[in-house]
This record gives C-alpha cells, sequence and structure tokens, in this order.
C-alpha cells in the first residue's frame, strides 16, 4: 500500500477489493471528482425523477459547497461498477472530530444498474471502516428516510435517534 495516500484512497482501494470479489464484479471507489460530477451529469440527470429527500440532488453544487464548507473534513465517494457510475455518496467529519457524518447517499437512477440492491451497504461499510481508520468513535447518517430506518436500525446496526424540533434534524448512529 502507498502510504503518499490519503486514508479514504487507502479505504477505498481496500473495500472495492473487498466488494469485487464478494459480488464478482469490477468496482472501483473513488472521490468524487470531475470524472464523476460528468458521469452525473451526462447519465443520470437526464433521466432521473427523484426529488429529495429521496434522491435527484444536484451533486455539483453540493460537492462545491462541501469543498468551501468544510474543506479538509469531507468524505465523499464515488461507486463504479467498471466504467459506470452506480452511487454517490457525500459526507464530512465532525468539528469535534468523533464522528463521520454521512449527509447524502443516492444510487443511479438506472433501474439494471450493475450494483442494485447493493450500494447502501457498501457505503455504509466503506464510510465505517474509514471512521475506524480515522479513530472516530460514531458513524451518523443525517436525516435518514424514513423508510430506510428499519433497514438502517436491523440490518447495519444503527439506533435512530429523533432529536426533537429544536434540536437540528434526526439522526441514526452507530458505534464504529
Amino acid at each position: 500500500m502507498n502510504i503518499d495516500k490519503t486514508p479514504a484512497k487507502r479505504v477505498f482501494e481496500e473495500m472495492a477489493e473487498i466488494f469485487s470479489r464478494e459480488l464478482q464484479k469490477n468496482i472501483r471507489l473513488t472521490e468524487i471528482d470531475e470524472v464523476a460530477l460528468n458521469a452525473w451529469e451526462q447519465d443520470w440527470k437526464p433521466i432521473n425523477q427523484r426529488e429529495p429527500p429521496n434522491g435527484g440532488w444536484n451533486w455539483k453544487d453540493f460537492q462545491a459547497n462541501n469543498d468551501k464548507k468544510f474543506k479538509t473534513r469531507y468524505f465523499n465517494m464515488a461507486i463504479w461498477e467498471r466504467e459506470q457510475l452506480c452511487g454517490l455518496s457525500l459526507g464530512h467529519i465532525s468539528r469535534d472530530s468523533t464522528h463521520v457524518w454521512i449527509d447524502l447517499i443516492e444510487g443511479s437512477p438506472f433501474e439494471s444498474h450493475p450494483l442494485k440492491g447493493y450500494i447502501l451497504k457498501i457505503i455504509i461499510v466503506t464510510s465505517t471502516e474509514y471512521a475506524r481508520v480515522m479513530k472516530r468513535k460514531f458513524l451518523k447518517l443525517a436525516e435518514p428516510v424514513s423508510g430506510l430506518i428499519e433497514k438502517y436500525t436491523q440490518q447495519y446496526g444503527f439506533e435512530y435517534v429523533n432529536r426533537g424540533f429544536f434540536k437540528k434534524r434526526p439522526i441514526c448512529q452507530k458505534e464504529v
């Protein structure tokens, strides 16, 4: 492993290898870069009928805002099978550095993309490993989609925390 690589890139390589073997696919995990944003804009955007909070976000705007807002604290991921963009995730490390947030998750709008049904698992497992490598105590999902809370809690070990009307957004969290 090349020690010049960022912790995120090292985790991406390791997890891509694990998931490639497990799923028998050619999986790549990268940061959301210009290549990923171009694939989103050319391939996803014209056919995406989703609306927030169920996807349909403008990933270029979010990426630009995250670059400014979190600078070195952001954590983002593009999930590829060969050259096809299959998923995107955007998050950051908390100010107090105790946890990693996952703010946005979206799978490809193509019904038959090659990683259908695996995007959430890849994001959660990879983000959990990143939090562990970065020595963070928790992985937190911001404003979880209500239809997925049961999946987060039962399949992935998260706890749902409704922080009430005056305490920002509800979350799902788990210790890593």
